[in-house]
């Protein structure tokens, strides 16, 4: 298979899918589709598949151990795989019903960030959440439309954080050993009529694809954050200088 060639893994026909993830212990990709709210599950070596429902629209997971910890509209909630139970752990907005959570993350620190908005996405009224893997969860920042695509940088010491609505990235001074992120600024704006930034992966040139990509010109030697743009159906890869 050429770089230029996308290979299909599953075929699944779902309402909205997100949230991909992949565990190197179990060799299993995950996903989610939103609405209602299913995740799904493939082990790439037999084709073993899994599905869980879950109990309200579902925004996004990642792997803890003995099974996944999702963001769903109710708050945050902990799903044992093997069993297939559901378990309620905190919900920070409980009091505005009106809202939801729209995407998240788990830094390596085993924090898991997620994001806030309103279920329509008109006004920067969202906020990003932190909880520590001692279950405290911490507010961090407000002022979102549509908080999406947490990342950080290869060094650890940056935090990207995405208004869809806005167009832009943002980026924080991060703390590794806190998990404090301060300093907001911009990142980089789409300009209008180019999509809207969406989720993102913090390539490295000793990675495959990172070094393919960094070899072609406009990319040639490039430090870069590949960003999947929404509304533009593309994959761009944007300098980190």
């Amino acid at each position: 298979m050429s770089s230029d060639q996308f290979e299909v893994v599953v075929e699944e026909r779902a309402g909205h899918a997100e949230s991909p993830l992949w565990s190197w212990s179990e060799g299993a990709l995950y996903w989610v589709d939103t609405v209602p709210g299913t995740i799904y599950r493939i082990d790439v070596s037999s084709g073993k598949r899994d599905a869980w429902p879950t109990p309200t629209r579902l925004g996004a997971i990642g792997l803890r151990r003995g099974g996944l910890i999702a963001a769903i509209k109710t708050g945050i909630g902990f799903l044992d795989t093997a069993s297939g139970t559901f378990t309620p752990i905190v919900d920070p907005e409980a009091e505005q019903p009106e809202t939801r959570i729209n995407d998240a993350k788990v830094d390596r620190g085993g924090r898991f960030w997620f994001g806030y908005q309103e279920d329509a996405a008109r006004a920067p009224t969202g906020s990003i959440y932190r909880m520590d893997p001692d279950r405290t969860v911490t507010a961090i920042d407000r002022g979102f439309t549509n908080p999406n695509g947490f990342a950080w940088s290869l060094d650890n010491r940056v935090m990207y954080v995405t208004d869809t609505a806005k167009r832009t990235i943002y980026a924080y001074d991060f703390d590794p050993a806190t998990g404090n992120a301060t300093k907001r600024r911009v990142f980089v704006e789409i300009p209008p009529g180019e999509g809207t930034p969406d989720g993102r992966g913090h390539g490295h040139r000793d990675h495959d694809v990172a070094r393919e990509l960094s070899r072609r010109p406009p990319l040639r030697g490039m430090r870069w954050v590949p960003d999947s743009v929404h509304g533009g159906a593309n994959v761009v890869a944007i300098d980190m200088e």
